[in-house]
């Protein structure tokens, strides 16, 4: 790997990332919100509940650009210091989570605009899912950093290698 993110690629990661903390910590209203259409009662608006969907929609968005940029990458060379093993788990880890950050905007528009609970609950699921391998991203990243002495941080966070 030539040890450097383009800054596209450094923009993108980083504004994802600071979409995503809120829409995990401000998402009880909206969750309430589907509990009680499900359970037949009236669910008030809010503002909180507008941002959360317009913000999945941005993230969705930058996802979709972010996947075009991982395969349009003809720059793109493997840190010869990650093992095989470790590459596919890496690989597995960073498609699992474009995927998922495609997936989650999806069953949730399903789950709110179509009322489908069963898309509602998957939403619920993948969350879930997506917030463990965010912590294994956040471990590998931490283990390169101080092991592998690969410099990972300073290249995602300032473009250096």
């Amino acid at each position: 790997m030539d040890g450097k993110y383009s800054n596209s690629q450094i923009i993108l990661h980083w504004l994802v990332v600071i979409l995503i903390v809120p829409q995990f910590l401000f998402s009880h209203k909206i969750s309430k919100s589907l509990e009680a259409r499900f359970n037949g009662y009236e669910v008030l608006e809010s503002p909180l509940i507008s941002l959360h969907i317009l913000t999945g929609f941005v993230i969705f968005c930058l996802a979709c650009a972010r996947l075009i940029q991982r395969f349009d990458n003809s720059n793109h060379r493997e840190d010869n210091k990650i093992n095989y093993v470790g590459k596919i788990i890496k690989h597995l880890n960073h498609y699992t989570l474009y995927f998922l950050l495609l997936a989650l905007p999806i069953t949730g528009a399903m789950g709110w605009f179509r009322g489908i609970e069963a898309f509602a609950n998957l939403h619920v699921m993948l969350k879930s899912i997506f917030l463990l391998l965010v912590a294994l991203h956040l471990t590998s990243t931490v283990y390169q950093q101080l092991f592998l002495k690969n410099n990972v941080l300073g290249s995602m966070l300032l473009g250096r290698k």
